[in-house]
């Protein structure tokens, strides 16, 4: 069985779970493992899985209307992943979600997800709160970035993402920033 301490850790804040729910969760978590520049979720599919990085680095991408690539998000360890909008309403995801590194994952599909809705109490709480938070953050974050220099993005950047800055791609940082890899080059040598 996973060892699910720090999954744990991210719902306690929320609800309590007691043992025999600490149990019901562990069951349902199935551990996988990702290798580099494999594929979580690919565009065109519908997302039936949150995962729980326990290592490694993904992210989140898109491509625009002119095929070019656009990072929009690290997943770095110890946090969920998932395509929410796929997850939650079942739509096909226009994202792919990629291992950066290899990874080691917990995998909570959709049955398990609605198991635990039926029988944690405050699951749907859990949830719900999370991920407002979660969305919440992450608009906060582009605000900032938004009214941001380069300079400015780059620091939040590597104060937020601190994996993501050791292990992603430069082209993959400069296009999650909206920056040009030149320009990313120029603040790694300044800082």
């Amino acid at each position: 069985m996973p060892s699910i301490e720090k999954v744990i850790d991210k719902i306690l804040p929320y609800i309590s779970l007691g043992p025999e729910d600490q149990k019901l969760l562990e069951g349902h978590l199935v551990p996988q493992r990702l290798k580099k520049g494999g594929f979580l979720m690919r565009s065109g599919e519908q997302n039936q899985a949150i995962c729980y990085i326990q290592s490694g680095l993904m992210r989140s991408y898109y491509y625009d209307e002119e095929g070019k690539e656009i990072t929009s998000g690290f997943f770095q360890e110890n946090s969920f992943c998932t395509d929410l909008n796929s997850f939650r309403t079942g739509v096909r995801s226009q994202r792919l979600i990629e291992a950066i590194q290899d990874c080691q994952i917990l995998v909570l599909n959709k049955i398990a997800q609605n198991t635990l809705l039926d029988r944690i109490e405050h699951w749907a709480y859990f949830e719900q709160n999370y991920i407002s938070n979660l969305l919440l953050e992450k608009v906060n974050f582009q605000r900032k970035l938004a009214n941001s220099t380069a300079q400015e993005a780059y620091q939040l950047f590597l104060e937020r993402y601190d994996q993501a800055a050791l292990y992603a791609p430069r082209y993959q940082i400069a296009s999650f920033l909206g920056i040009s890899p030149f320009t990313l080059s120029r603040l790694k040598i300044a800082n």
